[in-house]
């Protein structure tokens, strides 16, 4: 009776602890869901990300720094560079953690006694005339994380230095390409200095972006100019060719003369087919490293009854599947002379589909 007893008691030991390991991988991986944000959804080319820590501590004052277009192609333009250095299979995204508000304090003012680390031009300097000119209005980061032993840390990081010219009062001011690019060689040089001084920092991969902030004049944001890979010093300092270009302009009949004629082709489509109705159609086009990435294109239409609008979101669709000779995204914002209506949404290899809002 005693040995059948402690079998049984052996039998239950055995049960619990296999299946409290069993309620613990449950757990970890609950965990491990909870803190990784999967973006799948949003296409291709995104990266994993890290929920905790959610938050750049010094995203109030990035955003309030630059203009509501910059801050989206600043990140995600910044996130598109990276590929080519840091793999989406490999890491995992995280917000910013190390630029905190003091710290940027150090790299954006300057007083050569309090912040000798400041990026900015040296007070008496004269850049094209405009004595002590300021040039950066802020610095972006993100960093790259991989899982080791069921912990994650830090295997790279990126940082944007968002150029803005201004003159001593803060009055935005033109300069030239090459003043701009070259003045965001010297600030790249001495926030890579700076950023070694950090003992996080010290032994990863750094990616420097320059980013030409959209001036007064623009409609559209800023563009990336230059790029620096850092491993175990300051690295090799290139321009890059990243630009936005509306269509149908001419710059961009221009600098893509064939999607520019698709594009024509495209808007006159969809007046044909509307005929007596007041029809606008306007091209935001994204270019990296020379080849067309992106395009959202705005519509504005009259349109009377529910069928005539979903008849014409349908040529919309059926135009872009076969439009365009090159392969990109596609976005196309439909409005009414009454209300936001629909989006077209095209990814490349794929047809187009439409989200309705009614």
């Amino acid at each position: 009776m005693r040995k059948w007893m402690l079998r049984c008691l052996c039998f239950f030991l055995m049960f619990s602890l296999v299946a409290c390991q069993r309620a613990k991988d449950v757990i970890d991986d609950q965990d491990d869901r909870n803190e990784v944000i999967s973006t799948s959804a949003s296409g291709e080319n995104y990266y994993p990300i890290l929920s905790s820590p959610a938050k750049n501590p010094s995203r109030e004052t990035f955003y309030t720094s630059v203009s509501n277009f910059d801050f989206k192609s600043i990140g995600r333009g910044l996130q598109l560079y990276c590929l080519d250095y840091f793999s989406k299979d490999d890491y995992y995204l995280q917000e910013g953690q190390y630029l905190n508000n003091d710290r940027l304090r150090e790299v954006l003012r300057r007083n050569p006694e309090l912040y000798p680390y400041s990026i900015q031009p040296e007070r008496g300097s004269v850049i094209e005339g405009y004595e002590d000119a300021i040039m950066v209005t802020s610095v972006f980061e993100q960093n790259f994380l991989q899982r080791d032993n069921g912990e994650y840390t830090i295997k790279g990081a990126a940082f944007s230095i968002v150029i803005d010219p201004q003159d001593a009062f803060g009055k935005e001011v033109e300069m030239q390409d090459e003043t701009v690019y070259a003045f965001g060689k010297e600030a790249a040089q001495k926030l890579y200095t700076y950023l070694k001084t950090l003992d996080q920092l010290q032994d990863v991969p750094i990616l420097i972006m320059v980013y030409q902030s959209s001036t007064e004049k623009q409609i559209y944001g800023g563009h990336y100019i230059a790029k620096v890979y850092c491993q175990d010093s300051f690295g090799d300092y290139q321009s890059v060719d990243d630009r936005y270009v509306i269509f149908t302009s001419s710059e961009a009949e221009n600098y893509d003369p064939t999607t520019y004629t698709e594009f024509v082709q495209f808007k006159q489509h969809l007046k044909d087919f509307s005929q007596y109705e007041a029809l606008g159609a306007v091209g935001y086009v994204h270019y990296r490293n020379g080849s067309l990435e992106s395009m959202v294109i705005h519509v504005r239409c009259n349109v009377k009854t529910y069928t005539e609008l979903v008849t014409f979101l349908n040529v919309i669709a059926s135009d872009l599947n076969d439009r365009f000779s090159k392969t990109f995204d596609i976005r196309v914002k439909v409005e009414s002379q009454d209300d936001f209506e629909a989006v077209v949404i095209k990814r490349s290899h794929e047809k187009a589909r439409i989200e309705l809002f009614y």
